[in-house]
């Protein structure tokens, strides 16, 4: 019978022996002592090869291991690199202030109304009327004699002083308690001031004739467009002592 060539694999001739060597078992007969040792060969040669390889690595590993033991070497730590950081740069901008500029527009109407002045139409004075003064007296010493002085003002109705109205005074006298006695009249023009002064001139202060009281009383006051508004008021200047 003819033998079967096996294909060649990667892993070279030894390993394309055994499946020749046990498909020729599968033969009638057994197999012979040269191929048995052939077999024990192939299986043993790479053993061996392979038992050297791992003693001689394991011889490596304890020398390389015995060698660090024996000369121990620190290692050395890399240089720590200090790295500045590059300075920052701060840029501060400053906005200029802001200027607002409020423009306030107030528009105020007055409205004036101007009233023409009142006119008060005043009507004219119509009345007078008479006012006394007081009465003051003085003496005379050869003969003894004394007098009366007094004053009377003459006013319109609005109490405003008229002057250069004509004004008469009726004089009377009296000793004791003695009826009155009329003596002359007097008559004058008021001032500017509306006021006439009076003067009863002399009387007698001692004997039958003497007087022992002195009375005024106006009678009429004349002025134009005015009328005198009659009073009976009087005024009496005693003797003095």
């Amino acid at each position: 019978m003819p033998t079967e060539m096996a294909p060649r694999t990667d892993h070279g001739t030894r390993r394309s022996l055994v499946p020749r060597v046990l498909r020729r078992g599968r033969g009638e007969r057994g197999a012979s002592l040269p191929e048995y040792a052939l077999l024990v060969g192939l299986l043993v040669v790479p053993t061996v090869a392979g038992i050297d390889m791992v003693r001689g690595g394991a011889g490596d590993a304890a020398q390389g291991t015995a060698d660090r033991i024996s000369d121990p070497t620190i290692p050395t730590v890399p240089p720590t690199s200090s790295t500045t950081p590059p300075a920052t740069t701060t840029t501060t901008t400053t906005t200029p202030p802001t200027t607002t500029t409020t423009t306030t527009t107030t528009t105020t109407t007055t409205t004036t109304t101007t009233r023409p002045p009142t006119t008060t139409t005043t009507a004219p004075a119509t009345q007078m009327l008479s006012t006394w003064g007081a009465v003051t007296t003085s003496t005379a010493t050869r003969p003894i004699r004394w007098s009366a002085q007094t004053s009377v003002t003459i006013r319109d109705n609005y109490n405003v002083a008229v002057s250069g109205a004509t004004v008469t005074i009726k004089v009377e006298y009296r000793r004791g308690s003695n009826s009155w006695s009329t003596a002359p009249n007097l008559t004058g023009t008021t001032n500017g001031t509306g006021t006439l002064l009076l003067d009863s001139g002399f009387y007698n202060s001692s004997g039958g004739s003497r007087a022992d009281e002195i009375r005024f009383t106006v009678t009429s006051v004349v002025k134009s467009g005015l009328t005198w508004q009659t009073n009976t008021t009087t005024v009496t200047g005693t003797r003095p002592n």
